[in-house]
């Protein structure tokens, strides 16, 4: 039953026929089109559906359309009917408070009911009226920031007001805060997301997920879902027609579960639909038969004598070790030796946007979708053009056509731009799926997760945990660490390898410790599969690391901070893992920058009457790029068009840290054009070389130096000057490809004087970079056993950060408050400082986030965590203030002397937290999170 309503739709009468019980959001992005209105939840906990009826804040996504006879309903698309952007909207854009952009929309709208309520908000009045809505990348002050400008109030700065100058030079568009690629597509609620498209003729998908942790299948009934209203196909394991295995690392983890489950959240089918509400109520009818098998809840479980073998090859899904010189005599003379255990939990991505993928069959496309034609990119038509956020597509393309048994050339991955990831889209979830329907039925078909869904199937963090000692000298020298790290793995391997290895390397903090014995395990249990997340692995030892570094300090009578000034990594420091550092090393500078900070904030802030004030100090490093030994390079490919527009084709993905706009950057600078005439075109494998995955903070450094050797040799080829004196326009750059165009040839480069033709059509040329070779790690060594000057450099780059964290808290542990976090990061050289500070602000919330509040439980009882809310996501009241700080020391080999930021500003939050309890109350927490409820846990 429907009924019939009219309504005005920005500004629009509307007269609309619509079905009882139709969400707003449904008939916004469904029936009328306006898609700017996202749905991250489903349930009204984000507000990034954010919509405004009769002026006033309405949750589109639990808002009936029924209700609306007769209302005024505004979304994100009619803020600037005339075209360009409303002042809140570029108010967002120039204060740097679009990342991902998946909540923007919503904020936007927000912002609008606040600020014609209360024209001249204060800061807690902004943060209380934004409260509901979500944001996972900003750590919220940039947003703060955006809403101060627009109501036309003093702006609370980005940094404090001692903020050290840059110190890297600031010529040319490189090292200037430039308008982000993207920012106005997102700030305006066009269409971006893969969700946002449309194609004619789509059907839609729901997946049926196992109801036990661990048994046998033995049935899928499908009839009675089958002959379910506007079912098309239901697909069980028998449907695959290739393997039906993915993954990164090892493809057994099944796409559709066949004789097996090993946890909640794998699917056993999919049911395909002629529309979405009707995939998701025949869903609901697949039974699975099922013959439990025991459960394994926890790594000790699975390591006890007995327990049940989850996979052929056991329960230990990795191992690392290493011995690096005499432990053993270093702990035996030792002044003092101190020892502790350490408990880090799982916790989810939380990315706003859900997984969500239509694949096309053929080489068919979304409606308005503005294919990129580059010159020179050439291929073979697909049989499948799937449309996804991913964090490498050409994986992806790997994956799929395994799995449909047809060659990576006939599939076509198009990246569409995440919003949010984290490291959560680094592996299939729904295009396997996807694009498997749409081969086999040959129409169209979309599969978009809810929320529920989402965290149902998702890889998380790895729990972990962490025994550590440490041998010191009374003046407080590190003399040796012992570690014994076991992570949950989950119920399939993922990337648990490189994370165990990750949690082994990083065991010494960024402090030369001369002797070590360290030994990582991944273990499989009947949990979702752990994955990628910010920090890989780095993040729980850190946690043990810095914990102990404040506990020797105390001990010993020295400042924490001044400890780690004596120990710290610098230029002919060794890592360790044995790696002699040299240029690039600006630790010791962060420790000084937050050092200053805090100083001053400690004269300023007080604690309220009854309560304790308490200060922690923490640091972090961690990797740039993949390393030890492995493979680690990228292509990337400029092009110029006949207009005149240079593109740059890379196979780095911008999942809201801002990528596109650094290679943009880039390449402007280096072929010495304007930065308005550069556009990227990111991972597409139709049009796109290969990067690998957006991962280990590589990407600036990898890809940026890709684009910067393709500029270089287009330069060469339109026989520009190095030193241009002003940057070309792309009308000046239209004359050149009219003279040269008839040439007609391409280049080739790598990391070496060598070229060779290629033959497409016009002046494309494509380049590829390998970094600085990195060994792997030997298992048991002595620095005299190097083979060269840099000892064993398993990582060609690191990056260092360090952060204080001013809490206040009840005498009883009660009400914990963290009332400040001020953070300094060595990022090499900033390309782009606002967007750097971004990193680092959001990564320092999401690491307060993950030290006191956030959890998801896989859940004994049967009912993983399955909301937003449930998952204690830092909102914008909560959330601590953030001084942040750039340290510029110039990594020789990044590009302009750029390395990695996006991941380990989040690592030193939870140790800084914990010591500064410590401070307060007299005692460490040593399992995270700390305050779930709101209590510190002892």
């Amino acid at each position: 039953m429907g009924s019939t309503i009219e309504l005005r739709l920005n500004g629009t009468p509307v007269r609309a026929e619509v079905s009882r019980g139709a969400t707003l959001i449904d008939f916004l992005r469904d029936e009328r089109g306006l898609v700017g209105t996202k749905n991250g939840c489903g349930v009204g906990q984000c507000g990034s559906c954010t919509v405004l009826v009769n002026g006033e804040i309405r949750r589109a996504c639990v808002t009936r359309v029924e209700e609306l006879d007769g209302a005024e309903v505004e979304t994100i698309e009619a803020m600037a009917p005339g075209g360009g952007l409303h002042p809140i909207q570029r108010a967002f854009v120039d204060e740097g408070a679009v990342q991902c952009g998946f909540c923007i929309p919503g904020m936007v709208m927000a912002t609008r009911a606040l600020l014609a309520a209360n024209p001249q908000p204060s800061e807690p009045e902004i943060r209380a009226a934004l409260d509901p809505n979500l944001c996972r990348c900003t750590g919220y002050t940039a947003i703060v920031r955006a809403v101060q400008r627009a109501a036309g109030v003093p702006v609370t700065p980005a940094a404090g007001a001692a903020a050290p100058e840059l110190t890297a030079p600031r010529e040319g568009v490189v090292g200037q805060s430039v308008l982000k690629t993207d920012a106005l597509t997102k700030v305006t609620g066009e269409p971006l997301f893969a969700d946002d498209y449309r194609a004619p003729g789509t059907l839609y998908g729901a997946l049926v997920f196992s109801e036990q942790d661990h048994a046998r299948l033995t049935a899928v009934n499908t009839a009675e879902a089958a002959a379910a209203d506007g079912v098309v196909r239901v697909f069980t394991a028998a449907d695959i027609p290739g393997r039906n295995g993915f993954g990164l690392q090892l493809p057994h983890q099944p796409v559709l579960a066949g004789d097996l489950v090993r946890y909640r959240g794998e699917p056993i089918a999919l049911v395909i639909a002629e529309n979405a509400r009707q995939a998701r109520r025949a869903a609901r009818l697949v039974r699975g038969e099922y013959d439990p098998l025991p459960v394994l809840h926890s790594p000790a479980e699975a390591l006890a004598k007995d327990a049940p073998q989850l996979h052929p090859e056991g329960n230990v899904a990795e191992t690392v070790r290493f011995r690096r010189g005499d432990p053993d005599a270093a702990f035996a003379k030792a002044d003092l030796i101190v020892e502790g255990e350490y408990h880090t939990h799982s916790n989810e991505h939380a990315y706003l946007e859900p997984e969500s993928c239509l694949a096309l069959p053929g080489a068919n496309l979304p409606d308005g979708w503005d294919d990129p034609a580059p010159a020179g990119a050439p291929g073979r038509s697909p049989r499948v053009t799937v449309f996804t956020a991913n964090q490498g597509s050409g994986a992806f393309q790997q994956m799929i056509s395994a799995s449909l048994a047809i060659e990576p050339e006939d599939v076509r991955v198009v990246y569409t731009p995440a919003g949010g990831g984290f490291g959560g889209k680094e592996e299939p979830t729904v295009q396997i799926h996807a694009a498997l329907a749409a081969v086999a039925l040959n129409r169209p078909v979309k599969i978009t997760l809810d929320r529920a869904a989402s965290l149902r199937i998702s890889t998380k963090r790895h729990a972990s945990t962490i025994r550590i000692r440490h041998a010191v000298r009374a003046d407080g020298t590190l003399l040796a660490v012992e570690t014994r790290t076991v992570c949950d793995a989950g119920a399939y391997l993922s990337l648990t390898r490189p994370v165990v290895f990750r949690t082994a390397v990083m065991a010494g903090g960024p402090y030369e410790v001369p002797n070590a014995d360290v030994e990582s395990v991944g273990v499989y249990t009947n949990t979702n599969p752990s994955g990628a997340f910010r920090g890989f692995g780095s993040t729980q030892i850190c946690f043990a690391v810095e914990v102990q570094m404040d506990k020797i300090a105390r001990h010993l009578g020295i400042d924490p901070i001044e400890l780690r000034r004596r120990n710290a990594l610098g230029p002919g420091k060794v890592t360790v893992t044995g790696h002699r550092l040299s240029a690039g090393v600006g630790y010791p500078q962060t420790i000084e920058a937050v050092a200053a900070a805090l100083q001053r904030a400690r004269a300023e802030i007080k604690p309220a009457p009854g309560k304790k004030l308490g200060v922690g100090f923490a640091s972090a490093y961690k990797n740039v790029g993949i390393g030890k030994g492995m493979p680690d390079e990228a292509s990337a490919a400029v092009a110029l068009g006949a207009d005149g527009t240079v593109t740059v084709f890379v196979g780095a993905t911008d999942i809201g840290q801002g990528s596109d706009t650094v290679m943009a950057q880039i390449a402007a600078q280096t072929l010495g054009v304007e930065y308005d005439a550069v556009r990227v075109v990111s991972s597409d494998t139709a049009h796109c070389p290969d990067a690998g995955m957006t991962t280990a903070s590589r990407q600036t450094f990898i890809s940026g130096n890709a684009v910067a050797g393709a500029a270089v040799l287009l330069r060469d080829r339109l026989g520009l000057d190095e030193d241009i004196a002003a940057p070309l326009t792309r009308a000046a750059l239209a004359s050149r490809y009219a003279e040269l165009s008839t040439d007609g040839a391409g280049e080739t480069g790598e990391s070496g004087p060598t070229g060779e033709q290629l033959d497409p059509e016009g002046l494309r040329v494509e380049y590829r970079y390998r970094p600085p070779a990195t060994v792997k790690l030997p298992e048991v060594f002595t620095d005299a056993t190097a083979k060269n000057p840099e000892g064993f450099p398993i990582h060609f780059a690191y990056c260092y950060t360090s952060m204080a964290a001013i809490i206040e808290v009840n005498p009883d542990g009660s009400d914990l408050v963290v009332k400040k976090l001020i953070t300094a990061q060595d990022v090499g050289r900033a390309l782009h400082p606002q967007n750097v500070l971004g990193q680092v602000e959001g990564a320092a919330v999401m690491g307060y986030g993950f030290a006191v509040r956030e959890r998801w439980e896989c859940g004994r009882n049967g009912t993983p965590t399955a909301s937003l809310k449930a998952l204690g996501i830092p909102r914008f009241c909560d959330s601590p203030a953030l001084e942040s700080y750039i340290v510029e020391e110039v990594d020789p080999n990044g590009p302009f002397g750029a390395k990695g930021i996006g991941e380990i500003p989040l690592n030193p939050a939870a140790p800084a937290i914990a010591s500064a309890i410590h401070d307060a109350l007299g005692f460490y927490p040593e399992r995270l999170p700390i305050a779930p409820d709101g209590t510190v846990r002892r």
